[in-house]
């Protein structure tokens, strides 16, 4: 019972955080609103995304407002898309922070975006060498050594035992 109550407080902050959390990655902006509306006739344009290394996914989640929608993109390093799928691929070309903006449109013209910012670590890989954000890393050479250092060390082992 004792565990239980030293683990009642931490479940309470968790839930507390991870609100928060959710409240501050929600930046939802209407734009405009051209008739009088009711509690949920404003489209609400939330997205998710998944970024690896320099290609990211992005899938509408917008609800409410007048279907159908008018999804667009903008991937904060100049592409836009207009009139947009719900699922979007793009490819960034250079390391760096990005502001990725979905704009939802509805049939009546009211406008409302959401925005997420995207950290984007580019790694090329090539045949033996390895490079992220400018360093080289010799994924080749450094096992073929400690494969050496290994044989060298038995060989001696060997060579002082006789």
């Amino acid at each position: 019972m004792e565990s239980k109550k030293k683990l009642f407080p931490f479940l309470i902050l968790c839930l507390v955080v991870t609100t928060g959390m959710m409240m501050a990655t929600a930046n939802i902006t209407t734009i405009n609103s051209n008739s009088p509306r009711v509690a949920g006739d404003v489209p609400q344009p939330a997205f998710k995304h998944v970024l690896k290394n320099d290609t990211i996914k992005v899938e509408s989640l917008a609800w409410d407002g007048d279907k159908p929608y008018t999804l667009n993109w903008d991937f904060g390093d100049g592409t836009v898309i207009e009139d947009g799928n719900e699922k979007e691929t793009h490819i960034y070309t250079e390391n760096g922070t990005y502001i990725v903006t979905h704009t939802v449109i509805d049939s009546d013209g009211d406008v409302a975006n959401q925005k997420h910012d995207v950290n984007v670590k580019i790694v090329h890989y090539d045949d033996d060498v390895i490079v992220i954000d400018g360093f080289t890393h010799l994924a080749i050479i450094i096992p073929g050594l400690l494969a050496l250092m290994i044989v060298g060390i038995k060989r001696n082992t060997k060579i002082l035992s006789e």
